[in-house]
């Protein structure tokens, strides 16, 4: 499961307070097409934000009392400027559907996770 696959979840689990869903998207692209990669990527986020706006995590997820939701995006390559500015307009629409989108890169070479 990858970025590319926009209509598969990658992960899901809950915060450590289980009060929020977590939605974990795997992104191992370069960033030489940057355009395309950021295309892909906002395809993968639309479709976990219409699996969280539709209730579907809710056959998955039996918790009741969730009160936020996450999407968690973790990159293997180092996100270029330009990117992440991009990638903060993103954050902001996700923001209106009181969606919290977060992004970190865990390099394969040593799997640590920067958040």
């Amino acid at each position: 499961m990858s970025v590319v696959s926009k209509d598969t979840i990658d992960g899901m689990g809950m915060t450590k307070d289980e009060t929020g869903l977590v939605l974990l998207i795997g992104d191992h692209l370069g960033w030489e097409d940057e355009g395309k990669h950021l295309s892909i990527l906002k395809d993968k986020i639309s479709s976990y934000m219409n699996f969280l706006q539709s209730g579907k995590y809710k056959k998955i997820c039996q918790v009741k009392s969730i009160r936020s939701y996450i999407i968690e995006v973790h990159f293997v390559n180092e996100v270029p400027r330009s990117a992440d500015l991009a990638l903060q307009n993103v954050q902001d629409a996700c923001a209106e559907e009181n969606i919290s989108l977060r992004y970190c890169i865990s390099p394969q070479a040593d799997r640590r996770i920067l958040c």
